[in-house]
């Protein structure tokens, strides 16, 4: 193969949005609504627990994506860490609000994310 042509498609796919990892974590995100509505209008603890669990263990979907489908950009590079970071900090926010862990298990939490 050409190699003037990888690096032609290598640019390109450095300034598309509408990518499928880019999708991926995109549907992530409109999750939110739906773990904030299980946890508090819904009152549906599990629920919610599973839903932020299967979120948080597809983390590693949309980077597989954009390697697998050569697929990787500009903007997903900040985009997944900033959708990772809001799960994060909408989960343990409204668990807190919730009342469900001990407020030392939620300052626990964030010290790690701050060291890390």
């Amino acid at each position: 193969m050409d190699s003037s042509r990888d690096d032609k498609t290598e640019q390109l796919s450095s300034h598309k949005y509408l990518t499928a990892p880019n999708a991926f974590t995109l549907l992530r995100l409109c999750c939110i609504p739906l773990f904030l509505w299980m946890l508090f209008g819904r009152d549906n603890i599990a629920g919610a627990a599973f839903l932020l669990g299967g979120l948080g263990a597809t983390d590693w979907v949309d980077g597989w994506l954009a390697r697998h489908f050569n697929q990787t950009s500009e903007f997903g590079k900040m985009f997944d860490p900033t959708a990772d970071r809001l799960l994060f900090i909408v989960g343990i926010t409204g668990i807190l609000i919730k009342g469900i862990p001990p407020l030392w298990f939620f300052w626990l939490v964030i010290a790690r994310e701050v060291i890390v």
